[in-house]
């Protein structure tokens, strides 16, 4: 709250209008990267289907089975809402926060996959990318540009500065904020509702020898 009344006193004008900061454009920037990167990953999980996405997070042998089915059908959602409140700039800083768990919660996943001395689909979207060190750096440059993004606030262009307040204070941003995520959570809802059948290829690297 405090830095929220900082930040905007640093900006205003003595006549109460917004002045630029050279951050903000760096601010926006990072919000429609790292926001972007969280919709696309999240579109292709839903029209790949949850099932797929499932079979990806089980092989990776972290989470028994319900455990991976359940974040298989909540993820994508999560995703989406976190992208979407990063790309409006809406509770931005709480956005920018849960993209910085959900980035280092992946990175985690795919550093631990490679110890183990596995080759296997990411699981980051439809495509059949393979886990790799050069996946984990990425990673790592996108949480340090949501930490940073706590920091900065939303920058332009966001429906923080529209709002005229801090996100996370005002009540229109919040119900905005919570319409989002119930979208988010029903377009996740749609399709299969069961955890798939078991598959001998379940903990396989999509038909390569087991790993269990």
């Amino acid at each position: 709250m405090r830095a929220g009344q900082e930040d905007k006193k640093r900006q205003q004008k003595p006549g109460g209008e917004f002045h630029l900061q050279p951050s903000d454009g760096l601010a926006l920037l990072a919000r429609l990267l790292v926001g972007g990167i969280l919709i696309v990953a999240a579109a292709a999980k839903l029209r790949a289907g949850r099932a797929d996405f499932f079979r990806r997070v089980y092989a990776y042998d972290l989470l028994p089975r319900p455990a991976s089915w359940t974040l298989a059908r909540a993820l994508p959602s999560v995703e989406l809402t976190v992208g979407v409140l990063l790309v409006l700039g809406l509770i931005a800083s709480v956005a920018s926060a849960a993209s910085a768990l959900l980035l280092v919660t992946f990175t985690g996943a795919v550093s631990i996959s490679l110890l183990r001395g596995r080759d296997q689909p990411c699981g980051c979207g439809a495509d059949q990318r393979l886990v790799s060190w050069h996946l984990v750096g990425r990673n790592v440059c996108l949480v340090l540009v949501s930490v940073a993004l706590v920091r900065a606030g939303p920058g332009l262009a966001s429906l923080d500065r529209a709002f005229d307040a801090s996100g996370s204070t005002n009540p229109f941003a919040l119900a905005l904020a919570a319409a989002i995520c119930l979208l988010s959570v029903w377009m996740g809802a749609l399709g299969t509702t069961r955890i798939p059948a078991r598959t001998s290829a379940d903990r396989t690297n999509f038909g390569e020898a087991a790993h269990v």
